[in-house]
């Protein structure tokens, strides 16, 4: 199977946040490759109440 690279994490396997933390990419694994059937996981962020806790 051919695989291509991760447009999330730009076939790196590393994603990082705002404050410099990184984390293996959540599309590929850490792989930084994909497979071209691949449907990336939702981007929606999540709601949360005045305490910051997350809405079920």
């Amino acid at each position: 199977m051919q695989m291509i690279e991760c447009t999330t994490c730009a076939g790196s396997g590393i994603l990082a946040d705002n404050k410099g933390w990184e984390y293996t990419c959540s599309d590929c694994f850490g792989d930084g490759k994909i497979n071209p059937n691949h449907e990336p996981r939702s981007t929606k962020a999540q709601s949360g109440n005045e305490d910051n806790q997350l809405k079920n």
